[in-house]
C-alpha cells in the first residue's frame, strides 16, 4: 500500500508565493466563514491608533486552522481521501481536520495525548472522527506508521504548503477589508499563519507583518538568532497552541521576510490582551488567540504609528479557564 505524507522531504519543496494564497481563496469561499474585522473606538483610544481585530475565533471550529485543513484535504485525490486521514496534532488542528474530513467524505483519525481536555475530544468525536489516545510522554509515531501502512494520509499541523496558503487567506481578507493598514500582527507557533501573512504582504509593500510568541516558547526568535531551526526550546505557557518548534517551510518564509519582526510577550501581557478583547470587542479569546494583541500592548513603540490589523486566531477555551484568564494565565501543557 502506498504511504502518503503531506510534508515533502527536504529539497523537494517549491517556493510558495502570493498567487498560492489567491488560488486558495475561491476553494474556501463557500466553505469557510469570512470572519469580521472588528473596531472599537474605546480600544483605539486605549491603544493609541486605529485597531482592526480579525475575529477568527468566530471561524468554523473556532480557529483559523479550518482554512488550511479544508484546503489541504480538498487537494487530496478522492480515492486517497476515502482511505482515511490521520493527524497526530491535537487541539484546534485536529478539530479542523475532523470537520474538513466530514465535509469531504474522508474518515479522520486523531491521535491525541491522553491528558487532552474533554472539550477537545468531544468536539472531534462529534464530527465523526476517531480519537486514539496515547501517553503524552510517548511518541505517536508507531500509531501513525501503522495507519500510513493501511493507506491513510498524514496531515500534521506543521507547515504543509496548503496549510500556509489557507492561513494566508486570513491576511488576504484583512487587506481587502481595510486597505489603510500599516501592520499585521499575528501569533507565532509553528509559523503557518505568519508565513501566510508574509506572502500576502509581498504585494502590499507598505504593510509590515509582526509575529509574536510567548517568551516561554520563543522558538522562532531563538532560531532566527542562530540562523537555523532549533527544537525543544519551549517551556510551559498558557498559550498552549504556540508551544511549538518552528516548522521548516514557514521558518524559511519568516527568515526571509520577518527577520527583525518577531517579538515576545509575557504571560501577564497575554492575560491583559484577553481582558481587552473581552471588554472592548466582546470577544472570547483563548490565550494563544490573544497573543497578537498582547504584542501590540507590549511593543507599541516598535510598531508603525498608523492602523494595525490584529489576528485573534482562536477562541476555544472552556468558561472556567476563560474567567481565570481575564485575571491571570496559568502555565499548562501543550494541548494543540
Amino acid at each position: 500500500m502506498t504511504m502518503h505524507v503531506l510534508d515533502p522531504a527536504p529539497g523537494t519543496v517549491t517556493p510558495l508565493a502570493f498567487h498560492d494564497v489567491v488560488r486558495a481563496a475561491p476553494v474556501l469561499r463557500d466553505v469557510v466563514a469570512r470572519t469580521p474585522l472588528l473596531r472599537s473606538p474605546e480600544a483605539d483610544d486605549l491603544l493609541g491608533r486605529p485597531v482592526y481585530v480579525k475575529a477568527e475565533n468566530t471561524q468554523r471550529t473556532g480557529a483559523y486552522k479550518f482554512r488550511g485543513a479544508y484546503l489541504a484535504l480538498s487537494r487530496i485525490p478522492p480515492l486517497d481521501r476515502a482511505r482515511g486521514i490521520v493527524t497526530d496534532s491535537g487541539g484546534n488542528h485536529a478539530h479542523a481536520v475532523a470537520l474538513a474530513g466530514r465535509l469531504l467524505g474522508a474518515p479522520v483519525t486523531a491521535i491525541l495525548p491522553d491528558d487532552s481536555d474533554d472539550l477537545t475530544r468531544s468536539a472531534i468525536t462529534a464530527l465523526g472522527a476517531t480519537v486514539v489516545l496515547h501517553h503524552p510522554d510517548e511518541i505517536a509515531e508507531p500509531l501513525v506508521r501503522r495507519l500510513l501502512a493501511q493507506g491513510h494520509t498524514l496531515l500534521r499541523h506543521n507547515g504543509h504548503r496548503n496549510l500556509i496558503s489557507g492561513a494566508g487567506t486570513v491576511a488576504l481578507e484583512m487587506m481587502q477589508d481595510a486597505a489603510d493598514l500599516e501592520a499585521l500582527l499575528v501569533p507565532l507557533g509553528s509559523g503557518t499563519l505568519a508565513a501566510g501573512a508574509a506572502l500576502v504582504t509581498q504585494h502590499h509593500p507598505g504593510v509590515r507583518v509582526f509575529g509574536f510568541e510567548p517568551s516561554a516558547a520563543a522558538g522562532t526568535q531563538r532560531s532566527l538568532s542562530v540562523g537555523r531551526r532549533l527544537s525543544g526550546t519551549a517551556s510551559a505557557t498558557s498559550a498552549c497552541c504556540l508551544r511549538r518548534d518552528p516548522a521548516r517551510l514557514p521558518f524559511a518564509i519568516i527568515q526571509q521576510h520577518l527577520y527583525h519582526q518577531v517579538l515576545t510577550v509575557t504571560e501577564a501581557d497575554i492575560a491583559r490582551a484577553m481582558s481587552v478583547l473581552w471588554r472592548y470587542f466582546g470577544q472570547v479569546a483563548e490565550p494563544s488567540g490573544a497573543v497578537a494583541l498582547a504584542g501590540l500592548l507590549a511593543h507599541s513603540q516598535q510598531l508603525p504609528d498608523g492602523p494595525v490589523g490584529v489576528v485573534l486566531s482562536g477562541g476555544n477555551i472552556d468558561p472556567r479557564h476563560f474567567r481565570q484568564g481575564l485575571e491571570a494565565t496559568s502555565p499548562c501543557a501543550d494541548t494543540a
